[in-house]
């Protein structure tokens, strides 16, 4: 479509800034280049986990549990571990709970 090749995209690899307050963050294991959006929200953080986190419970036991879908189980939970230390809430990818709240502040 013409919108798409209107835009412009870049190529991130790795942890990264992108504005003060907003960074994409690797977070290996369901894929090789998995990355999620760490939101530093005025009273809050919230890690938007995509795929790496299916669901909130996922990250509530101990150890945490992956999802269904990897390609690298060290590496899943090691990114699970990453996503617990960040202090945020983490939005999993596929839980509809997501929905039960208005705002992520």
């Amino acid at each position: 479509s013409d919108a798409i090749e209107k835009t412009r995209f870049t190529t991130l690899k790795g942890d990264t800034k992108i504005v003060d307050g907003v960074s994409v963050l690797h977070t290996p294991g369901h894929s090789t280049g998995m990355q999620g959006v760490l939101v530093e929200a005025e009273t809050q953080k919230c890690f938007i986990a995509s795929d790496t986190v299916a669901l909130f419970e996922c990250l509530e036991k101990t150890p945490p549990v992956p999802g269904a879908v990897y390609v690298d189980l060290r590496d899943c939970y090691a990114s699970l571990e990453r996503i617990r230390g960040l202090g945020a809430v983490a939005l999993p990818g596929h839980d509809p709970k997501v929905f039960d709240r208005d705002v992520y502040s």
